[in-house]
């Protein structure tokens, strides 16, 4: 039987420019799911990014790709994750799509899956978000620390159906939570802060394979996959391959994405260039492609020099940025007189350890004398930083 798992698609990141390329992105995964001959699709939560104010456009775009499934006979279950939640934990964005024909999954259960009249079936156990709302209506006490808290959400929602009913049957276990020494993309999972699972309760219990969603880095560990976000979503995400998981009986493959978002960063700096006026954009994006990226934009300058920062956003979503990020570093005088002094400093140092090395081009203590007199004058324009490193390259002149 063949699956198709995907997670963390998060709906509504981007803004209205990253509604397009979310669109086309999940419409390549819907396109291949078909073309592969799937047979079970599921969501491992978090199909959307904010509950409360995603964009309307982009449950019709779900909601279209859950109807092409349908009309394929293609089984489609759907975990809830944390982001499809409302504040009070209660009510997933993801429910209507049960109208649809989807399977929406707010509690662990059970779900066996047969193919037509044939003997081949497959358990999937599967383990949505657990929200403190749904504890604390269970009677748990959330009035401890974070590992009590996890270990009695475990104990209650988790281990009871957790043993494989039918051992002799492939089964898959789905969940959407964090789990221990997992790596969550800036560091490692070493703390419950949220629904959390320990290894130790998921394996050895005959699923063939453990796949979940919540953390954004595809990686393995202990016998357990993230299959990875669907999309790259952050700068800090920029590398990370993108897709969703083929799955046929024990074996697996990735399917990548063949133009997911591209995160474009262009750095420069005004306190040198910056004589009168803006310069033109091209020569700072000069190079660059950044038509369908995500755009940071880091630059220093003077505090009181005059920039067009809106003309340069103009002119990068003219060029077909879908979105643009603006870090400015704003260089007082005084910070630029301070880098100044460190710098000499620094060539002299790099001519205390040249003389070191080179103690016969220097004997008469000429070159010295005048990188000293040079460092007193900071460095005039007839005879500047580069003349010295130069003639301490070469020797003397």
């Amino acid at each position: 039987m063949k699956t198709a798992v995907a997670a963390d698609l998060h709906f509504g990141r981007g803004g209205e420019r990253g509604v397009t390329q979310y669109r086309e992105s999940f419409r390549e995964m819907i396109d291949g799911i078909i073309s592969h001959g799937v047979h079970v699709a599921i969501f491992a939560g978090d199909t959307f990014n904010r509950w409360s104010w995603f964009n309307p456009r982009t449950f019709c775009i779900v909601a279209e790709g859950i109807r092409r499934l349908r009309e394929k006979n293609i089984v489609v279950i759907m975990l809830a994750g944390n982001h499809d939640y409302d504040l009070a934990g209660t009510e997933p964005a993801i429910a209507p799509f049960a109208d649809l024909g989807a399977r929406i999954v707010t509690e662990p259960e059970w779900i066996p899956l047969g193919i037509g009249g044939t003997p081949e079936i497959l358990n999937i156990f599967a383990v949505p978000w657990i929200t403190k709302g749904m504890a604390l209506k269970a009677g748990l006490n959330l009035k401890t620390d974070v590992e009590s808290i996890n270990e009695q959400i475990a104990k209650h929602f988790v281990f009871p159906q957790l043993k494989n009913p039918d051992p002799a049957q492939d089964s898959l276990l789905i969940f959407h939570a964090s789990i221990f020494g997992m790596d969550m993309g800036s560091s490692t999972c070493v703390s419950g802060v949220d629904f959390t699972l320990n290894p130790d309760w998921l394996n050895g219990r005959g699923f063939n394979h453990i796949i979940g969603g919540h953390f954004h880095r595809r990686q393995k560990k202990d016998g357990i996959h993230y299959v990875g976000s669907m999309e790259r979503q952050t700068f800090g995400e920029r590398d990370n391959p993108c897709g969703w998981m083929l799955l046929d009986g024990k074996e697996y493959e990735f399917i990548e994405l063949e133009k997911p978002m591209r995160f474009v960063e262009i750095s420069f700096d005004l306190t040198e260039e910056f004589t009168s006026g803006q310069p033109p954009i091209t020569d700072f994006t000069i190079g660059v492609d950044v038509k369908n990226a995500a755009v940071k934009v880091k630059y220093r300058m003077r505090k009181n020099d005059p920039f067009d920062r809106a003309r340069l956003l103009r002119e990068l979503y003219g060029a077909g940025a879908l979105s643009v990020i603006m870090e400015v570093e704003y260089i007082e005088e005084i910070q630029l007189r301070t880098q100044e002094i460190k710098a000499e400093q620094d060539i002299l140092t790099q001519f205390k350890i040249w003389k070191e090395m080179n103690p016969d081009k220097d004997a008469d203590g000429e070159l010295e004398a005048l990188l000293m007199r040079e460092l007193q004058n900071s460095f005039p324009d007839d005879v500047d930083k580069s003349y010295l490193t130069g003639m301490m390259n070469g020797g003397k002149r």
